[in-house]
């Protein structure tokens, strides 16, 4: 049997299916906008990857700062709880407060501790170094003041005539978390994170380090 040839019917037939089979694929690439999502995506990814390792690294900082000033306090109340030490117990109570700003460990916090008499020897009352002891973690003991040292940044209220002040400071170094090599984060490193605290004896009148002035002066 031969085959019927194609009439001007049949091919005109044709054309609505091949029109509507393009407008199908057209319709079908118009709704598929997976390309232009990834691409929108890869755009912002570094922005957002920014925000959060920032959030983060603030966090981190902030967390810091209130370890530090916590301990400051820490050591202080403590030291305040007894009379006479020797500069190792005294050395025991700050390493106390060293542990109190774990677990950050990249960088070596430093904590001194000041006994203070007021001396009105003068005519006005002064804050006079009696002893004092500081210590970097990993170092050994010293002195940041020789004895009879007046210090001039005790608040006025608390130069009250025949008392004693125990005074502790947390000085850090901050350093930034994994990112501290980038540019975006370098300028958060080397933050100076410190805090006072100055605190009376709870039970004597004058608190005692019976071997501080020999220790070696630390710079």
């Amino acid at each position: 049997m031969m085959d019927r040839p194609t009439t001007s019917k049949d091919r005109s037939s044709m054309f609505p299916t091949l029109a509507s089979h393009a407008g199908s694929i057209t319709r079908r690439f118009r709704r598929d906008d997976r390309g232009v999502a990834a691409t929108e995506f890869a755009i912002i990814a570094p922005f957002l990857l920014v925000a959060y390792l920032g959030s983060v690294e603030l966090a981190a900082g902030i967390d810091a700062a209130k370890k530090v000033s916590r301990s400051a306090g820490v050591v202080a109340d403590l030291v305040t709880q007894g009379d006479t030490y020797t500069a190792s117990e005294l050395g025991e109570l700050i390493d106390i407060g060293m542990a109190n700003i774990q677990p950050y460990s990249r960088s070596n916090p430093m904590i001194a501790l000041y006994g203070i008499e007021m001396d009105d020897s003068s005519g006005t009352v002064r804050a006079k170094v009696a002893w004092s002891i500081a210590k970097t973690k990993g170092s050994s003991l010293g002195q940041p003041v020789a004895a009879g040292t007046i210090l001039s940044d005790v608040p006025a209220n608390l130069l009250v005539k025949d008392t004693f002040l125990v005074r502790a400071v947390t000085d850090l170094s901050y350093k930034s978390l994994s990112l501290g090599a980038t540019e975006f984060t370098g300028n958060l490193d080397g933050i100076a994170m410190s805090d006072t605290a100055n605190y009376r004896p709870r039970y004597e009148d004058e608190i005692v380090c019976s071997n501080c002035a020999a220790l070696p002066m630390k710079p």
